[in-house]
């Protein structure tokens, strides 16, 4: 099979808000299962939408599932995970794991992208 579970360490001082969000994703089990809709290799893969429509349009909508932007104070890495937003104040469940070699410049003038 090419399915495999990965592990994810989270640093709570680096975005607290982000850090809680993926913690309740986690918890209510928005995550299980998911799939990586966007592989660019190189750059960055990219999940977080959930297998039932309606439990994935539960975390989109309305202003208070949007997380407020936090700033980024790492450097983003080969396996740095960071929210996928559309702009300020624009994160809800999609996430990315950023992949070397390319990866490594994102966050920068991006406020929705920190490290998490």
């Amino acid at each position: 099979s090419i399915f495999r579970p990965f592990t994810i360490l989270l640093n709570a001082s680096l975005a607290p808000l982000g850090v809680r969000r993926v913690s309740k994703l986690v918890r209510t089990g928005f995550l299980d299962g998911q799939i990586l809709y966007r592989v660019i290799p190189g750059f960055l893969v990219q999940f977080g939408v959930a297998a039932d429509p309606t439990v994935h349009a539960r975390w989109q909508r309305g202003e208070k599932r949007r997380l407020k932007d936090e700033p980024n104070r790492m450097p983003f890495r080969h396996g740095t995970l960071s929210f996928a937003g559309a702009g300020t104040d624009s994160r809800t469940s999609h996430l990315f794991v950023a992949l070397a070699p390319n990866g490594v410049r994102l966050g920068r003038g991006t406020p929705h992208e920190a490290t998490l």
